[in-house]
């Protein structure tokens, strides 16, 4: 016998089994009745398939081979922890602990009852996908329940649709945080002696690969989104390297969503699977601010008869996490107006841009009309200020890479430190602005709203033609700083104080990330500078450098250029829709595939120039 017999009592009458209600390869759950209150509540059983067995007589619990009762006990730690943990969490969304106890030579905890079915079983029952109104109607409530369970430092790590609840009034419930793991606060990772269990198709790689260093919100959001994946298709999701095999830009080989499916929920799923968990989103605070900004206002569904509304024509910065653009129902109206009466470039809904006289880009923030003849500056001037506004860093050596003030929120490419000397170079004041750009590409001029905000939305390519077009009006040799000179720069140069930003410990005096630059790009220099007087290279706009991307290597380096040939460009600073995490000196960033032609709305760049 395996299971608890109907009517079996526990803690002295205290509890009646009623049915049972599942097992698992760790635990029974049963329905029952706490006789105090004659209410029906649910008892997880620790319970592991073949390692116990059970007395048919008294119902005790033992374990079968000798060799097995150190995994036993461990486990059964694990399973009291699980109860502690979700007992911490005050939610409306997480399925309550009422009690913990140990009987039977086993451990018991006690839960709400939920009167409703799993996610899985729903999809079982009715046989067909859940609606797009459906899904949205139970995602924030997810989400609510994740960010309760993330601020308490828990992951959950097994987020499926199994472990989702829905009451008969349509209310969700988190259940079974049996793989869920607590924060180490010391290390930042999470603390665990022995793998952690998944479900394939709902894991990303670093869960897959158990590597606990790299866990963090974002690993139970690919969950989240490949749980969306099924339910709006009813298909079990592909595993991450399936998902890197498929070449085509929006995954639709292995990740095919329904036609009826609207646009944002089919990017918010792609974003959140993202295989790269830097490229995901990182908090569930960035998915309710998505949501809130999109979700009221993408009423029309694609039409799929019409290429533009197929999943590659979506803005590439949705999917890959570079950007969030907020859209209004009334722009389509104004549009049409601007269409007939001033022939102005626009934006059709899906981002796209409509070629009239030339294209214009949307701020991030409004959506103001701005006329085609964007102003652009006096060219003499604009180049004497580009000119003037050059700071001369005096040459030196440094450590580069994750050193001690780095350490707790280094990503593992920050890795290994190594001395690096350098010559003495120049590097722009502030990051190229909008006004700057627009001088000097007078063929091909980008609208935006703000001529000090910096340049967003180029490629690593089209930096490179401002810079020849530059040179070729200013007699100088401009060009993208090397990934060295822009560390070094950043960190101060000779003058460095060991700061985690550029210039400060704390990113809010001296950068503009997504916890404090109210969803918008700002006007360059608003803040503090750092030691040599350089602005904005923490956060605001990411920065590409000349350097191809690629591991660091231990040995010391002078006047490094980075490898010979390569195809993703180095991106530093972190920008505005980024975390903290982010922003510092050290943190390193590439684009996706062949990143030389990519645009996104938050990487822009500023000028270096060597010292002859």
């Amino acid at each position: 016998m395996q299971l608890l017999q109907p009517n079996t009592t526990l803690q002295s009458g205290k509890y009646r089994i009623e049915r049972v209600l599942g097992q698992g390869g760790f635990g029974n759950t049963y329905v029952g009745i706490n006789t105090t209150f004659e209410e029906r509540v649910a008892i997880k059983e620790f319970f592991m398939q073949g390692i116990n067995d059970r007395d048919d007589a008294t119902g005790s619990i033992t374990v079968s081979l000798e060799r097995n009762k150190s995994l036993f006990e461990e486990q059964l730690e694990k399973f009291k922890k699980e109860a502690l943990r979700i007992r911490k969490l005050d939610n409306p969304h997480i399925v309550k602990v009422h009690d913990l106890f140990e009987e039977n030579g086993t451990a018991y905890y006690v839960m709400e009852y939920v009167d409703g079915e799993n996610l899985a079983e729903r999809l079982k029952r009715k046989e067909r996908p859940m609606t797009e109104q459906e899904v949205r109607g139970i995602l924030p409530q997810i989400l609510d329940a994740l960010k309760s369970v993330h601020d308490a430092g828990i992951w959950h790590l097994d987020l499926k649709p199994a472990n989702i609840m829905l009451t008969k009034e349509g209310k969700v419930k988190l259940i079974d945080f049996g793989a869920s793991k607590q924060l180490n606060s010391q290390k930042g990772g999470a603390t665990t002696s022995t793998a952690i269990s998944y479900t394939n198709g709902y894991a990303p790689r670093e869960q897959m690969e158990q590597n606990y260093d790299k866990f963090g919100p974002w690993t139970d959001i690919y969950a989240l989104g490949a749980t969306l994946y099924n339910l709006l298709t009813n298909k079990r999701p592909p595993l991450p390297t399936d998902i890197d095999d498929d070449l085509t830009e929006d995954k639709q080989e292995v990740l095919p969503i329904p036609l009826n499916i609207g646009c944002t929920l089919k990017k918010l799923v792609l974003w959140m699977m993202n295989t790269n968990l830097r490229h995901r989103p990182q908090k569930v605070e960035v998915i309710f601010s998505f949501i809130n900004s999109y979700f009221n206002e993408d009423t029309i569904l694609p039409d799929s008869n019409k290429k533009e509304n197929s999943i590659a024509e979506y803005p590439k910065d949705c999917v890959n996490n570079k950007k969030h653009r907020l859209t209004r129902i009334l722009f389509a109206c104004a549009c049409v107006l601007a269409l007939i009466l001033l022939g102005w470039g626009i934006y059709d809904k899906n981002h796209k841009s409509i070629e009239l006289a030339s294209e214009e880009k949307e701020d991030n923030q409004t959506m103001n009309f701005i006329p085609l003849e964007a102003k652009k500056g006096n060219l003499k001037t604009i180049v004497q200020n580009i000119i003037d506004n050059m700071v001369m860093v005096e040459g030196g050596s440094f450590i580069m890479g994750a050193t001690s003030e780095q350490i707790n929120d280094a990503w593992e490419d920050e890795y290994p430190t190594h001395k690096v000397t350098l010559s003495s170079f120049y590097i722009g004041k502030f990051e190229v602005t909008q006004e700057e750009w627009n001088t000097i590409m007078d063929d091909d001029r980008v609208v935006f709203d703000g001529d000090n905000k910096p340049i967003a939305d180029v490629s690593w390519n089209s930096c490179q033609k401002f810079i020849q077009k530059l040179n070729a009006v200013s007699h100088h040799n401009f060009r993208l700083p090397t990934e060295a000179e822009w560390e070094y720069a950043a960190r101060g140069g000779r003058k460095c104080q060991r700061k985690k930003y550029s210039g400060s410990n704390n990113l809010e005096s001296v950068g503009w990330s997504r916890d404090n630059c109210g969803r918008r790009v700002h006007s360059v220099g608003e803040l503090q500078p750092n030691e040599l007087g350089i602005y904005d290279m923490s956060g605001n706009v990411s920065e590409f450098c000349q350097d191809w991307y690629a591991e660091y290597s231990k040995q010391n380096m002078k006047n490094p250029q980075g490898p010979s040939t390569g195809t993703k460009p180095v991106l530093r600073g972190g920008s505005w829709i980024w975390e903290s995490r982010t922003c510092r000196i050290s943190s390193r960033g590439v684009t996706d595939e062949d990143g030389r032609d990519d645009k996104y709305g938050d990487i822009g760049f500023r000028l270096a120039e060597s010292l002859e």
